[in-house]
């Protein structure tokens, strides 16, 4: 139930060697056969394109992990599904699909980030992409085909299938292969019909000198034309697991560990490798026949069939998919899965460096729409995290919390105006939260009062002293007023009762009731004078003994004098 065949995945460019591809560069078209890329439309990057950066070979374990291996067999993780085993890797619209054992298919991008997937409900063992779609063969002898991870279409084949063992793509259909011997071919619309029992299970399959070639676990390599009648090009007496196409031949992989190479005749020679444990996967690299064995061992195989042993990979390989990236006038570089725009030694993910100024990263979404930066975490299968996204529509900033049942939502906004708010989306200060702040250490603020928003019938002036009435209105104090509140401020320190602010249908004034305050005196006044409420309205005057006390002057003056306003009065 095991295939490798040459995908071809895209980054910003990528292409698949060995492979027959359409891959597009800013609207040009480039096709590749076998290394050589050539332009079917002028390209319109301005800059020359490389081949010659170093490919990876990425490949999916039985413990769910993927690894991705240089030539010299250096490998890295990547990234661990849970549910364990993956059994098949294809590159589809520029994402990596991801199929387990246990029924899920992952959608993932460039950096294995896998948001969606879709659960099949038996094992994938087959992935194949064929008129645009993304075709699913299942144990069960299901056949699918998807085009993103919100639906799929069921394909009805003419006759009960066992379970799906291999696809592959010849003469414009889509073939497929059962573990029963089963030879099925379908059309871009999922018309299939049968080709009938081809004996034993078709393990794999390989499109080579212009005919379908079926691996069979029963020995026997067959030859296929578009017709679907296929010769028996013998029984090679191995229990056939793998096949792939290796310096102009056909090479097949055997559960005994042996490679067998095959001419288009037939005529097939056992290299007789004797690995150790069964072949798993192949795939070409570097001018190179890579092996997987069973045991978990990656191999390094040259075209006389000797292979060299690069290491135990800690589990076998299911499958294994070849990218290679290609240089665009030098500026974007990747290796081992991490890529380098401006550098050719990235050490990160994501590694930019600016040859002259400094380097920058736009994220460009179109008039009146959004765009995104999202920090995330994965954990089986689901994703937590953070986001930043932009709207276009109301030029806002948000940085929204994601994943976490429960606590999902907007945390942060930030307007063009500068206002920013926490729990806040649309901040009307500077700073607006909603709930409540937690200071360590000390509040800093250049005023130096405490003041409350009051409601007032009446124009007030910052440094008159007003007075409460029955009416819940302030107003310029009068001698003998019952309800002396405080003084008109004009920076407070700390501001309460603010939401009175956003109300357009009052006039409202910030009345201070403690600290330091400029005040309006009669008079002369001296530092350290009690003063009250004086004959002018809205004005204060030294205080006899007998007098209601309110402040007390911190300067010697008149007009304008500085005072302290005591609480409590």
């Amino acid at each position: 139930m095991k295939k490798i065949f040459p995908y071809c995945f895209c980054l910003s460019l990528y292409f698949a060697a060995n492979c027959l591809a359409q891959v597009t560069v800013d609207g040009s078209g480039l096709m590749m056969d076998k290394g050589t890329i050539t332009a079917n439309r002028p390209v319109a990057m301005g800059d020359s394109i490389h081949a010659s950066i170093p490919a990876n070979l990425w490949a999916g374990q039985h413990d769910g992990k993927i690894k991705i291996c240089d030539s010299e067999g250096n490998c890295v993780n990547r990234n661990t599904f849970s549910g364990g085993e993956i059994n098949e890797i294809a590159v589809y619209n520029g994402r990596i699909w991801v199929g387990q054992e246990n029924g899920y298919l992952y959608s993932c991008d460039s950096a294995l980030n896998c948001p969606s997937y879709m659960v099949m409900g038996s094992a994938i063992s087959a992935l194949e992409i064929f008129d645009g779609k993304l075709w699913i063969g299942l144990f069960s002898g299901t056949l699918r085909y998807s085009t993103d991870t919100s639906s799929y279409t069921q394909v009805d084949l003419p006759e009960p299938a066992y379970a799906i063992w291999s696809m592959a793509v010849y003469d414009g259909r889509i073939w497929i292969g059962d573990n029963s011997g089963g030879l099925f071919s379908c059309d871009g619309d999922g018309a299939c019909r049968s080709h009938g029992d081809q004996g034993g299970g078709i393990v794999d399959m390989a499109v080579f000198e212009g005919r379908l070639w079926l691996a069979q676990d029963d020995g026997h390599l067959r030859s296929c034309d578009g017709g679907g009648a296929c010769a028996d090009m013998g029984d090679q007496e191995e229990v056939l697991s793998q096949i792939e196409i290796f310096a102009d031949h056909l090479w097949l992989g055997a559960n005994s560990g042996n490679l067998i190479e095959c001419d288009s005749q037939g005529n097939c020679d056992n290299h007789e490798n004797n690995l150790g444990a069964p072949v798993w996967a192949m795939s070409v690299f570097e001018g190179y026949l890579f092996v997987s064995d069973g045991s978990g061992t990656l191999w390094r195989c040259r075209t006389n069939g000797s292979c060299g042993d690069l290491g135990d990979k800690g589990e076998p390989v299911e499958d294994m998919v070849l990218f290679t990236p290609v240089g665009l006038g030098n500026t974007l570089y990747t290796q081992a899965g991490q890529t380098g725009i401006g550098t050719t030694e990235p050490y990160e993910e994501l590694d930019i460096m600016a040859q002259d100024g400094t380097p920058s990263l736009r994220l460009t979404a179109n008039n009146g729409e959004e765009s995104s930066l999202q920090l995330y975490e994965v954990t089986g299968g689901s994703f937590f995290g953070w986001e930043f996204l932009y709207s276009g529509s109301s030029d806002k900033l948000h940085l929204y919390s994601r994943g976490f049942s429960g606590n999902e939502g907007i945390r942060m906004t930030w307007r063009k105006d500068g206002h920013v708010g926490i729990g806040q989306t649309d901040p009307q200060y500077p700073l607006d939260v909603t709930g409540s702040i937690n200071v360590t250490g000390s509040y800093l603020t250049n005023g130096s009062d405490y003041a409350e928003l009051f409601p007032s019938t009446r124009p007030c002036s910052p440094g008159q002293v007003v007075s409460l009435h029955e009416d819940k209105n302030v107003r310029p104090s009068v001698k003998g007023d019952p309800f002396v509140l405080g003084i008109v401020s004009e920076n407070p320190s700390v501001l309460g009762n603010a939401g009175l602010e956003t109300s357009n249908s009052v006039r409202k004034v910030p009345v201070a009731l403690l600290g330091r305050v400029m005040a309006t005196v009669t008079g002369t006044v001296r530092f350290g004078d009690w003063l009250t409420v004086s004959e002018t309205p809205g004005t204060l005057r030294a205080a006899r003994k007998d007098e209601e006390r309110i402040a007390r002057a911190m300067e010697t003056g008149t007009g304008s004098v500085e005072v302290f306003l005591f609480g409590g009065r």
